[in-house]
């Protein structure tokens, strides 16, 4: 079995390294040689794209503008306001929105303090080490084509989230990666400003999702929802790997960041065990996925299969078992994850019951054919398609000869009760 770790993380976001833009400049690779960076979307300049996201709503707010700067000297005409209306005090916004907004900030209430507000995001999805690379487990036409499924499901899961750049490195040392950038921008018209939302966070709001545990973090962290958008993209990876058969591990660090809190001060102890349950429920649910996808299973397999099953429903049992993180008093967070993993094992013992019910049946089979060649009367497929053929011809022969029978005897005056009689055996004709 292939099993590859994969990390979906936050970058900080630099347009030059993505894409390479210093070459264009000097000359001169950022990157190890001129094919590490495949640019899934055709690279053009953040700001322009961001300016030309934006135009509309600002457009659409001048336009109001002058609206009531009009309507203004319309009432100065009539005579309804005394003061002439000043252009200073209708005020239009210009078409530079990148650089007008490239400083903005905000609050942030967790770190107690202003801070700069990113004018675009980036998420950083990665496959496998440098060992895994060196290995060979996967390939660089593979990864490639993982990364292309995932862009494409990306854009189908999170319409809000417009893609300003996807960059595949193939080149740094380490593992083969893709820098998503992208730009949150959704319509919020509040009736004032430009009637556009650009958080992060409300832009998952509008588009559905709910916060959720960490597939990979302790279970007692606060459920967020970043979490519930790096599951679905730990779904979409694990799909596209599996078209390889590939099977997807989660990565973690090593250590744990110090510099991290969680809700209940969790402990390195703590955090490890959790993380490494965490490894283990995914490699066990891989083991099983593996077990699925043969088209031939063996009966110690199929044990293997239940065994497996067993193992993640008794580690699903101990975390349903465990405080939960509260939020707002006594309200309980569900923890997502892990119920899409008990429906998962619900469909694994169905999926396995229906491979043990064909394997009876192929096996009851091979046992009768093989009784056949005993007593002498074994067929080869071929004899048994051409028996049939005979017995279909012979049906079908049988079938016209009523019809026409049928076709006579009603001619000649005979009705279909008096047909029915003489298939019984009786032959009391009467006219009718």
């Amino acid at each position: 079995m292939r099993e590859i770790s994969t990390t979906v993380t936050v970058g900080e976001g630099s347009e030059i390294h993505n894409h390479d833009l210093e070459y264009r400049k000097t000359l001169k690779h950022v990157h190890d040689r001129s094919n590490g960076v495949i640019e899934l979307i055709p690279y053009k300049d953040y700001r322009e794209q961001i300016n030309a996201l934006v135009r509309p709503f600002i457009d659409s707010y001048n336009a109001k503008v002058e609206q009531r700067y009009q309507d203004a000297w319309d009432r100065y005409n009539r005579g309804e306001i005394k003061t002439k209306p000043r252009k200073r005090d209708y005020q239009k916004v210009g078409h530079d929105y990148y650089n007008d907004h490239l400083h903005d900030t905000f609050y942030n209430r967790a770190a107690n303090k202003h801070e700069e507000l990113p004018m675009w995001r980036e998420l950083i999805i990665g496959l496998g080490d440098k060992a895994d690379r060196d290995s060979g487990i996967i390939s660089e036409s593979e990864a490639i084509d993982v990364f292309k499924r995932t862009v494409d499901q990306f854009k189908k899961d999170f319409p809000y989230f417009y893609l300003l750049g996807a960059t595949i490195h193939l080149d740094e040392a380490g593992y083969y990666h893709l820098h998503l950038d992208y730009k949150p921008l959704y319509v919020h018209d509040i009736g004032q400003g430009l009637g556009l939302g650009i958080g992060h966070e409300s832009a998952l709001e509008h588009m559905g999702l709910k916060p959720e545990q960490s597939i990979i973090n302790g279970r007692d962290k606060v459920p967020l929802l970043f979490n519930a958008m790096r599951n679905k993209i730990y779904y979409t990876v694990e799909s596209a790997l599996a078209e390889h058969k590939i099977r997807l591990q989660y990565g973690v660090s090593a250590t744990k960041d110090p510099g991290k809190d969680s809700s209940t001060k969790q402990s390195q102890e703590a955090w490890r065990t959790t993380r490494d349950a965490a490894r283990e429920l995914q490699h066990q649910k891989n083991v099983a996925l593996d077990i699925l996808a043969k088209d031939n299973v063996t009966p110690e397999e199929i044990k293997t299969a239940f065994s497996t099953i067993d193992n993640i429903s008794k580690t699903l049992d101990e975390i349903d078992s465990s405080p939960r993180t509260r939020l707002k008093g006594d309200i309980k967070i569900s923890f997502h994850i892990f119920d899409q993993l008990k429906s998962f094992v619900d469909r694994l013992v169905t999926s396995i019951a229906t491979i043990v019910k064909e394997r009876d049946a192929w096996r009851a089979e091979a046992l009768e054919r093989r009784a056949q060649a005993s007593r002498g009367q074994f067929m080869s497929k071929f004899d048994l398609e051409l028996r049939d053929k005979r017995f279909e011809a012979q049906i079908e022969n049988e079938r016209t000869k009523r019809e026409h029978l049928e076709s006579f005897l009603e001619e000649n005056g005979i009705s279909k009760r008096q047909i029915d009689k003489i298939e019984n055996g009786s032959h009391d004709f009467e006219a009718r």
